[in-house]
C-alpha cells in the first residue's frame, strides 16, 4: 500500500500535518477500504484552530474541521453518494466535501483546460498517489479563453424563475412545493458561484455539499444559509429535506412562516452572490 505523500511546500501546511496527520491518514485508509483510487487530492481545509487554506480562496471553519477532497479512480462503479456516506461516517465528526471522478474524465478535463482540475492538480495536496508517475501532469494543457457550459448568469436567471414559481405556490398556500422551489433557487445560485470562482460544474443537489464547496472561497454563504443559531439550523434542515419530502411525503409539514423566512434568506443570497461571482469569474 502506498503511504501518505509529503507535500513539497511543507512550511505552508506544517500546522496541518502536525495537528491533523492522523485525520488525513484515516481519510486515506477509509478510501482504500471501499475503492482503489489512483489519486487523492486535498484542495482545501478549514481547521478548528482557525487555520484555513484553499487554492480557490480563503473561507473559514464552521464547527468542526473540514476537508475538501478530489478522489480519482479507474473504477466508477460505486455510486458516488454511497461512497461519500461511507467515508463520511468513518471520519465523523470531521466534515468531508468529496468529489469523486474517474481517471479518464479528469484527464479529459485537463486536456480541455479545466480551471478547477488544473488548479487542484497543480496546487492541491496530494494525499495518495505517485508523484513520479503523475499522468495528470502530462495531460495538462493551457486553459482556453472560454469554457463551454452554463455560466453564472444563466444559473442566476434560472434561480429567479424558480423564485417566481415559489412565490406563486406560496400565494396558492402550497407551502411544501414553494419550499421545494426555494431549494432549486439555492441550488442554482450556489452552483453558479462554484462555477464562477472554482470553475467546477456541479452535478449534485445536496445543499450541504454545495455550501461546503462555497466555504473554499467565502464564509458569507454558510453564515447566511446555515448560521450558528438553532433557528437557522432548523430552517436549513427544513429546506434540505424539502427536495425529496415536499414531493413524496404526504405528511411533510411546512408552515407559512418557515417559507417566508427562507424566502428572505434567498433574497439576501441572490443579492450577495452576484458581486462574489463577478469578482471571481473563473467560468
Amino acid at each position: 500500500m502506498e503511504t501518505l505523500i509529503q507535500i513539497t511546500d511543507q512550511t505552508l501546511h506544517e500546522d496541518l500535518f502536525l495537528s491533523e496527520r492522523e485525520v488525513l491518514q484515516n481519510i486515506q485508509s477509509a478510501s482504500l477500504d471501499r475503492i482503489r483510487p489512483d489519486f487523492i487530492y486535498c484542495f482545501g481545509y478549514r481547521l478548528k484552530n482557525g487555520i484555513t487554506w484553499s487554492p480557490f480562496g480563503n473561507g473559514k471553519s464552521r464547527q468542526e474541521a473540514a476537508y475538501d477532497l478530489l478522489i480519482v479512480c479507474q473504477n466508477t462503479g460505486n455510486r458516488e453518494h454511497e461512497f461519500i456516506d461511507y467515508i463520511s461516517a468513518k471520519l465523523h465528526p470531521v466534515q468531508l466535501n468529496v468529489l469523486k471522478h474517474s481517471t479518464a474524465s479528469v484527464c479529459a478535463a485537463l486536456q480541455t483546460g479545466s480551471y478547477f482540475f488544473k488548479r487542484v492538480v497543480k496546487n492541491g495536496i496530494l494525499l495518495f498517489g505517485n508523484c513520479s508517475d503523475d499522468l495528470f501532469a502530462k495531460q495538462s494543457q493551457p486553459m482556453p479563453s472560454a469554457i463551454r457550459g452554463c455560466t453564472f448568469e444563466e444559473h442566476r436567471l434560472k434561480a429567479l424563475n424558480f423564485f417566481a414559481c415559489s412565490q406563486e405556490m406560496f400565494l396558492k398556500e402550497d407551502y411544501g412545493l414553494s419550499m421545494f422551489m426555494l431549494h432549486q433557487v439555492k441550488e442554482r445560485i450556489l452552483s453558479g458561484l462554484i462555477l464562477a470562482i472554482m470553475g467546477y460544474h456541479t452535478h449534485f443537489h445536496s445543499l450541504n455539499r454545495l455550501v461546503g464547496l462555497c466555504d473554499n472561497f467565502t464564509d458569507a454563504v454558510s453564515s447566511l444559509l446555515v448560521g450558528t443559531s438553532t433557528e437557522s439550523h432548523r430552517l436549513f434542515s427544513k429546506l434540505t429535506k424539502a427536495y425529496v419530502n415536499a414531493r413524496y411525503e404526504t405528511d411533510f409539514a411546512i408552515c407559512k412562516s418557515d417559507v417566508s423566512s427562507v424566502q428572505q434568506k434567498i433574497k439576501q443570497l441572490i443579492a450577495l452572490a452576484t458581486p462574489i461571482a463577478t469578482k471571481g469569474n473563473k467560468q
